[in-house]
């Protein structure tokens, strides 16, 4: 009996003529039952999710803004309530104290190397307007940061119904069409 190109089971060749030794089925059985179990520990590394949250500057208090009054507030009041604005504009001898506060939530699907995913940005952003001796004359805001949702790109996050059940539960907010104070 002549031997497979040296390969020895339990020291003795394998045989190459006649009938095949049934430890040469186990050993070839063997290969491929490894490069299933590698392929089968990999696969997950091929595909999954992600989530992420992001935000940008400090949020802004709804209760805190609604304590501002045209012609009682100054500029140095505003900023002992909500801090340094995020930007201020020079209009003449008046100005303009901008405050932004930015939420972003995301969400991606990943197999192999096809990608969905979405990002969903929403904005708080606060206008404060002073006149040449640094009191408040008008007050415009958008609060809608609370609002971002994390979604897969076939899912509708701009219904309604959440939006008005976010505003419910953002402490301090008082919905739209809503005149008290």
């Amino acid at each position: 009996m002549k031997g497979c190109a040296g390969l020895r089971i339990e020291g003795k060749p394998i045989p190459t003529t006649g009938t095949v030794h049934p430890d040469a089925i186990v050993l070839s059985m063997h290969a491929s039952t490894r490069r299933a179990i590698i392929l089968t520990l990999l696969s997950p590394l091929l595909g999954g999710c992600a989530a992420f949250r992001a935000t940008q500057n400090e949020p802004l208090d709804p209760a805190a803004i609604r304590q501002l009054e045209p012609g009682r507030t100054t500029a140095r009041q505003a900023v002992e309530l909500l801090g340094g604005p995020t930007q201020v504009v020079q209009i003449g001898e008046r100005s303009a104290y901008r405050y932004d506060f930015t939420v972003t939530k995301g969400a991606g699907l990943f197999l192999l190397v096809f990608i969905l995913g979405h990002a969903d940005t929403r904005n708080d952003r606060l206008w404060l307007f002073f006149d040449e001796s640094d009191l408040l004359t008008h007050v415009g805001s958008t609060l809608e940061s609370h609002r971002a949702q994390y979604a897969l790109p076939w899912e509708d996050i701009h219904e309604e119904a959440d939006d008005r059940a976010a505003d419910a539960e953002r402490e301090g907010l008082v919905p739209a069409g809503d005149t008290s104070k």
